[in-house]
């Protein structure tokens, strides 16, 4: 049979050209089908009866003894039980299948059929060569039982596959049940099932595992649980509970309702400085006499390292022989030392005058704080300040000293302080 000589399709011109090419009527002769008659009259096959217990004869065929390729002179053994035998319904007939049996000097299988599933009652509607048999039944009819058993070169009968009989029916749906080794056509399958099944387009490729690989797709509402993702452009996309665990080029404004951790965070005027009249009643720190530690500040922490920049100043000074150290302390860490001054014999060395800035945090957690504290060695006539810094030496209308506003930045790195306005 040559390939694409006969037409698909269900309608009468279709089925009577189909006919006609198959009887020579019409196309290439050589695409006519051949009879089991004309097989017999050229010594390829002889005729046979067979009995199925009733009283009518079905004729079948059995190749000429002799003929049949190099198991051809081995005598034929006694035909196996059929295994591998499924029915499924079609639209308008049962296909049948079976396991091809491997056994010397098989000729065919007979297939038997029963309204109920008795073997007594069954009937032979026919024989087959291959492993697949196709019976026409109506569409929407009982369904009934078959069986099957194979007969040997001899005319020698098997054991049948089973003694219940296998139930099958047509299928008004059976488009969704599908058996064949290839399909070519223009097929439309709307909502299919499968299973353990490969699916290769080129740019499209899907194994029996699931694992999908798609060049130049294009998909909409996709949902993915899980798995990799590379090289991925996305626009006009939403993330929710993202994690990004690597640095990240951001070329474009980023707008955040709220950020928390690795950010620039500022506090301009929310600073509290106790009064100290001798700064013309702006606030700041003052310590006289009192030996120790002092907290200046307290810093919450975080879980990476931080710096703090701001414009307060911290001033220290005594008239006689003392030392001032700036600390940082922080729980876990040894104590980072920032500023020390000693102020000589008689405070000959002048006061202490450090500027907090680029002050290293290290990272302590968000449940700790760090403090910043003042060491005062020895407790005699000495005076310690923090405040801001003084925008000018000169007094302003009211007789008092133009400071800035207190403002303190932290941050991780490459951050400029904006500066801040007058009172």
């Amino acid at each position: 049979m040559s390939k694409g000589r006969y037409r698909s399709g269900t309608d009468l011109s279709t089925v009577a050209e189909n006919i006609q090419t198959l009887t020579g009527q019409r196309g290439n002769g050589l695409d006519r089908a051949v009879t089991v008659r004309e097989l017999a009259d050229l010594g390829l096959a002889s005729k046979r009866v067979v009995s199925n217990g009733q009283v009518s004869l079905v004729p079948g065929i059995t190749p000429p003894t002799g003929w049949g390729g190099s198991g051809a002179n081995k005598p034929a053994q006694f035909p196996i039980r059929p295994t591998g035998f499924t029915a499924y319904g079609a639209f308008s007939f049962i296909a049948l299948v079976w396991d091809m049996p491997k056994y010397s000097g098989h000729s065919l299988t007979e297939i038997y059929r029963s309204s109920d599933d008795n073997l007594a009652n069954a009937v032979l509607v026919g024989t087959e060569a291959a492993g697949v048999y196709s019976d026409p039944q109506n569409t929407g009819q009982p369904g009934v039982y078959y069986w099957i058993r194979h007969i040997n070169a001899n005319g020698v009968p098997g054991p049948f596959n089973d003694t219940n009989g296998t139930f099958a029916q047509t299928d008004p749906n059976a488009a969704q049940n599908l058996i064949a080794d290839r399909v070519v056509t223009g097929i439309e399958i709307i909502t299919p099932l499968l299973r353990s099944a490969r699916i290769e387009n080129g740019l499209f490729t899907v194994d029996e595992n699931g694992n999908m690989v798609a060049t130049n797709a294009s998909m909409n509402f996709m949902t993915a649980n899980g798995g990799w993702f590379y090289d991925i452009y996305a626009e006009r996309a939403t993330f929710r509970n993202v994690l990004i665990t690597e640095d990240s080029d951001v070329r474009g404004t980023i707008y955040a309702n709220k950020l928390v951790g690795d950010v620039y965070n500022a506090q301009s005027g929310g600073l509290s400085l106790p009064p100290v009249p001798d700064l013309a009643g702006y606030g700041g720190y003052s310590w006289s006499s009192i030996a120790g530690d002092h907290v200046l500040l307290y810093i919450v922490g975080e879980d990476f390292d931080r710096v703090m920049d701001s414009n307060l100043f911290v001033n220290a000074m005594s008239f006689n022989r003392n030392h001032f150290r700036i600390i940082l302390r922080s729980p876990g860490v040894e104590d980072i030392q920032l500023a020390y001054h000693d102020t000589g014999n008689g405070g000959g060395n002048g006061p202490m005058n450090k500027k907090l800035q680029g002050i290293f945090l290290p990272a302590i957690g968000r449940d700790k704080t760090h403090q910043l504290i003042m060491n005062i060695e020895i407790g005699w006539q000495s005076s310690v300040y923090m405040h801001p810094e003084i925008l000018n030496n000169l007094q302003n209308s009211t007789g008092g000293i133009e400071y800035a506003i207190p403002f303190i930045g932290i941050y991780k790195s490459g951050r400029v302080l904006a500066t801040s306005g007058p009172l």
